[in-house]
């Protein structure tokens, strides 16, 4: 076989093996063969393999996760923006190298079970973590994913041949929906006025613009324009290993402007008066960088005294979108304000909460079709369908969700 060593099976004690040299030096490619028509069969496999190109590593699948993992990391995370960096490095530190590392790469590939049985742990807590729990279905999901991108890898470096995450039966994907707390306008006052004064401002911000945490403390004082009262995305800031970062939005849509009400302009303007354009607009009481660990401190007991124990920070941005779409704004509108990829995942987020708009499509189907006769298509003796039902009037809340801060409802 040109530009390759012939490879040949020999007897191996009460086993067959492939065999082949390699810099010199006799290998074995894969033994255990119970008899000398396996390991040919086997042989011929390996050998069509290397005529196509598509003949593995030699060796690749004694390398252990771990191994593979340390040489395959530093190369693939430099695509990645500080926050995946730090949330996939957690994921293999955490879950994959502890608990997989020590298996190697073609051990893995043969035994789908492995993985099925690594997944249930995790499942069920039995993990090496300091304090193991049971992890949800989506954390679940996430690890698992992770592991498939690390083998896919080893697949297209021909260290292995198959991924075994691809049969592995997941959980399945958490409603995070009903997870969601929405805040009436008069829930919100009452939060507000238990807030202490330095942090009524963010809070406020976060409720009229639905801004994520990282992009309020991004904001330059040159991202804000009370000319024409909106403010501009460009920046996220992140903590990385305790470090603040500085990163791009995801996705081209995560860069926009979001527009504010007069009285949030009013907010804005004594936090960037006399700052220069790359200050940030919100600093700790002493000045500097707000850390989340410290905004959180004053965020938990802000909640429990104004009676929404469970109320995360992201839910401020739930509540503005709910808002809008009380206020009948159009899905796609409220899309591209909270910086989604696409309408469709706003769609998924928050389409449960507008049942009212079947009503209003009947309604509009019935006007548009008032002139048609359908007395030839049901009969002349079919009695005339009562008339629909009044719409729900234009900005009216017309679901308990959006009046509920209750996690049950």
């Amino acid at each position: 076989m040109p530009g390759r060593a012939p490879m040949w099976i020999e007897k191996n004690g009460r086993s067959w093996r492939i065999r082949e040299v390699l810099a010199g030096e006799k290998i074995t490619l894969a033994s255990g063969y119970e008899t000398k028509t396996a390991a040919q069969n086997a042989l011929t496999i390996m050998k069509a393999d290397a005529l196509r190109g598509d003949a593995l590593v030699p060796r690749g699948g004694e390398l252990t996760l771990a191994d593979w993992v340390a040489t395959w990391w530093p190369a693939y995370k430099r695509a990645l923006k500080a926050t995946s960096q730090g949330s996939i490095e957690g994921v293999i530190n955490r879950y994959i190298v502890p608990m997989l590392g020590h298996l190697r790469l073609g051990e893995l590939s043969d035994q789908p079970l492995i993985v099925q049985r690594w997944t249930n742990d995790l499942l069920d807590g039995r993990t090496k973590v300091r304090k193991p729990r049971p992890l949800a279905n989506k954390t679940v999901r996430n690890a698992h994913g992770q592991l498939y991108v690390i083998l896919a890898a080893a697949i297209t470096h021909k260290y292995i041949r198959h991924n075994p995450c691809e049969h592995t039966l997941l959980p399945e994907e958490d409603d995070d929906r009903d997870e969601m707390l929405f805040l009436t306008p008069e829930e919100a006052d009452g939060l507000i006025e238990v807030v202490p004064e330095h942090w009524r401002p963010l809070i406020l911000v976060f409720l009229a613009t639905g801004l994520r945490w990282s992009e309020a403390m991004g904001l330059r004082k040159r991202d804000i324009d009370l000319v024409r009262n909106r403010l501009h995305v460009r920046l996220q800031t992140v903590e990385v290993s305790g470090r603040p970062v500085d990163q791009t939005p995801k996705t081209k849509r995560g860069k926009r402007h979001v527009s504010f009400q007069r009285g949030i302009a009013d907010v804005l303007r004594p936090l960037v008066e006399g700052k220069r354009p790359d200050d940030r607009v919100f600093t700790g009481p002493h000045g500097g960088l707000i850390r989340r660990k410290e905004f959180y401190e004053i965020w938990w007991l802000a909640r429990e005294a104004a009676g929404f124990p469970g109320l995360r920070l992201h839910d401020l941005r739930h509540t503005h979108a709910a808002w809008l779409i009380a206020a009948n704004v159009p899905l796609s509108a409220i899309s591209r304000r909270l910086g989604h990829k696409d309408v469709g995942f706003t769609d998924q987020r928050y389409g449960h909460l507008l049942p009212e708009v079947d009503d209003g499509v009947v309604a509009a189907m019935e006007a548009a079709m008032s002139k048609i006769d359908f007395r030839g298509a049901v009969g002349e003796s079919t009695p005339a369908a009562p008339p629909p039902a009044p719409a729900n009037p234009a900005g009216t809340p017309g679901q308990d969700g959006l009046q509920s801060t209750d996690q049950g409802e």
